[in-house]
């Protein structure tokens, strides 16, 4: 902002954290998984372990259609700690259908996975 002949600049001591745990207070935001994203890519650990646990129970009843639902929730948050809750599953003895005749293993889901959260890595499309 000017003033006269002075440029005054703000900043905010407000964190990227901070701004969108106010956001999520809101009503509209409320029981939103892009939100819950979001606070557990910016560190809000309690949203972040409770979709790793929702992950841990869905891989135990065997349900690979909804824990792949669950392993792209981990590489858009991209913390370490979910990351690694990724890559546990590579050893995982489920699957995913992908239409009629295929059903893709949970590993190479996650590999895929990978690429989206590193996409540096990726060696092509």
């Amino acid at each position: 902002m000017k003033l006269g002949t002075q440029t005054v600049k703000f900043q905010s001591k407000v964190s990227d954290g901070q701004k969108v745990e106010r956001l999520a207070r809101l009503p509209e935001w409320k029981n939103d998984t892009s939100m819950e994203i979001a606070q557990a890519a910016l560190g809000n650990t309690k949203i972040e372990n409770e979709i790793i646990v929702e992950a841990n129970e869905l891989e135990a009843k065997g349900n690979g259609e909804r824990l792949s639902d669950y392993l792209t929730l981990f590489a858009m948050i991209g913390t370490p700690h979910s990351l690694r809750a990724l890559c546990l599953r590579l050893r995982s003895p489920l699957s995913v259908k992908r239409g009629d005749f295929y059903e893709e293993p949970i590993p190479l889901f996650v590999i895929r996975t990978l690429r989206y959260a590193f996409p540096e890595e990726g060696g092509g499309a």
